[in-house]
């Protein structure tokens, strides 16, 4: 479960919005931030259970070069994918420039699958997916069709994800299948949270929040 402080740091807006907008929250004290999760969270889609993923893998993977690619097998399988690590940090070629594709609302319809593909086609170093996923809403099993769709992108390309509201659901469940699938390199940046976290690759640097 997602502490009071950490919760409350995304549903207090005070520093963002003037007073008067639509969309100004403040909060006196952090334990107000559950009581404020209708406003821009949403419920579990499955109240009766708790749905857990028979195998979900995590790797770390160190001392990977810059700009070289890997082949790699999942254990137990015989396919085998590959990937390229992004740039060195600071580096610059003026007949290559960097591109990285940026996502958000990406969901599970046709056109999510769509335009998966054209991302795909596009060959970016590294994709950055800003938020509201799968909206999978508290329903877990929709997490796992999720990654089933977006494998020919994810399988290839590295990237970098921060939660939305359709992550944070009401329940025992905020961002628990978001935390175990998709791994932030907030210990690498000296955050203190997987919530917020930095990276830096050619001459972009990368702030999640």
């Amino acid at each position: 479960m997602i502490p009071d402080q950490e919760l409350a740091d995304i549903v207090d807006t005070s520093d963002l919005f003037p007073w008067t907008a639509e969309a100004y929250v403040k909060l006196a004290y952090p334990s107000q931030a559950w009581n404020k999760l209708d406003l821009g969270c949403v419920y579990s889609n499955n109240p009766k259970a708790f749905y857990v993923s028979d195998y979900i893998h995590s790797v770390p993977l160190k001392g990977l070069t810059p700009g070289r690619e890997y082949v790699y097998s999942p254990s137990g399988s015989t396919r085998t994918f590959t990937f390229t690590m992004p740039r060195a940090p600071g580096s610059w070629d003026e007949n290559n420039p960097m591109k990285i594709a940026l996502w958000a609302d990406v969901g599970q319809t046709d056109v999510s699958f769509a335009v998966m593909k054209e991302v795909l086609a596009w060959k970016p170093e590294a994709a950055l997916l800003v938020g509201d996923l799968c909206y999978a809403d508290g329903w877990a099993p929709l997490w796992d069709r999720f990654g089933k769709m977006m494998e020919p992108l994810m399988s290839s390309v590295g990237h970098l994800t921060v939660i939305g509201n359709h992550e944070i659901s009401q329940g025992a469940t905020q961002a628990v299948d978001w935390l175990n699938r998709y791994h932030t390199p907030w210990r690498a940046s000296n955050s203190t949270t997987p919530f917020q976290y930095t990276y830096e690759m050619g001459l972009m640097y990368v702030i999640g929040l």
